[in-house]
C-alpha cells in the first residue's frame, strides 16, 4: 500500500515553477537595473504577475487574475502560492517587498523592493 503525499509535498507538486522562476528573475533584473542607477528601491512592472499593458490580453489578463487573488475577491491557491514564493525569495534575502495597486491600471499591482 503507497502512502499518502503531505499537504507540502502536494504543493510543491502542483506549483509552477516556471512561473515563479521568471516572476523572480524579472524582478531581479529591475532591482539591479536600479542599483546601477544609485537607487535604493524599485517599483516592478511588466512582469507576468504585474503586467500593465492591457493591449496584450492574455498577459493582462492573467495580471488581473493574480491581483484579484491578492485583493481576496477570488480563491485560487496556485496563484497565491506564486505569489507567496516570490515575496519569500525577496524577504529571505532581506529585502522589502510589498504589492500595491498600480494606479495606471487599477486592476493589476506592482511590486514595491526596498533594499
Amino acid at each position: 500500500m503507497g502512502t499518502m503525499l503531505t499537504a507540502e509535498e502536494a504543493r510543491g507538486k502542483a506549483r509552477k515553477d516556471s512561473t515563479i522562476h521568471q516572476e523572480i528573475r524579472d524582478v531581479e533584473v529591475q532591482i539591479f537595473t536600479a542599483i546601477g542607477n544609485g537607487l535604493l528601491s524599485v517599483t516592478v512592472t511588466g512582469t507576468t504577475m504585474t503586467f500593465t499593458n492591457p493591449a496584450q490580453v492574455a498577459q493582462y489578463n492573467d495580471a488581473v487574475k493574480y491581483y484579484n487573488v491578492w485583493q481576496g475577491l477570488v480563491t485560487d491557491k496556485a496563484y497565491e502560492d506564486q505569489m507567496n514564493q516570490v515575496l519569500k525569495h525577496f524577504l529571505d534575502l532581506g529585502y522589502s517587498i510589498t504589492r500595491q495597486v498600480n494606479a495606471n491600471t487599477s486592476t493589476t499591482y506592482q511590486w514595491l523592493i526596498e533594499w
